[in-house]
């Protein structure tokens, strides 16, 4: 009776053996790249605002939030907005902001992408077109990071799986707030949503430390 039980028990560990191989072979690698990127994206807890950055893309809601710090922090030479129409105004209320970078009052150092900030394909659209235009002035994948903090959360999703797929750091702003629910000054800490393995690398040789 033993034996036939460790013979089925082996027969059940050769059979998860050839299923999970078999879930691989079959499973797109775009899927495969995805869950390892979403893995060492959970394990890294550092500072997104660890290192200036050449761009950024930022989802804005209808009315201001973070984005004027995360402008300031990564000293951002060129900015995409994804928002709505509506929200438009909310933008240029950015861009006026005292710590916005010098850099991006040029000219045709930011642009605004509109969508319904209620549509995942819509927002995906947008977001798609925001990495070709920095794409067409030359800006590395891994030189530019989403900020989610604003916008709603279908923006935030629909954004966020672009930039999975494209290679694209994401993060987020954390703040403790008052009980008016105003953000506390001076504990605002930009927080990685995802990191590319690039990036991780990057900041580790600015560092002097080996990955």
């Amino acid at each position: 009776m033993l034996d036939k039980l460790m013979e089925w028990g082996m027969s059940a560990v050769v059979g998860a053996i050839v299923l999970r191989l078999w879930q691989y072979l079959t499973e797109p690698a775009r899927v495969r790249m995805q869950r390892a990127r979403a893995q060492r994206a959970f394990s890294d807890t550092s500072d997104s605002f660890d290192r200036p950055r050449s761009a950024a893309i930022l989802t804005v809601g209808l009315r201001k939030a973070s984005q004027p710090l995360v402008l300031n922090k990564l000293k951002v030479r060129r900015a995409a907005f994804l928002c709505s129409e509506e929200a438009c105004s909310v933008v240029e209320e950015i861009l006026a902001d005292a710590a916005v970078p010098s850099a991006l009052k040029a000219e045709g150092a930011t642009r605004r992408f509109t969508c319904d900030p209620d549509s995942y394909g819509d927002v995906r659209r947008a977001m798609e077109d925001a990495v070709g235009w920095l794409d067409m002035a030359q800006i590395p994948h891994n030189e530019t990071i989403l900020d989610v903090t604003g916008g709603t959360a279908v923006m935030s999703i629909g954004a966020y799986t672009v930039a999975l797929d494209r290679g694209i750091d994401t993060m987020y702003v954390y703040s403790k707030y008052d009980s008016k629910r105003q953000p506390i000054a001076g504990t605002q800490r930009g927080v990685y949503v995802f990191r590319t393995q690039g990036a991780m690398e990057s900041t580790s040789l600015e560092h002097g430390i080996e990955t």
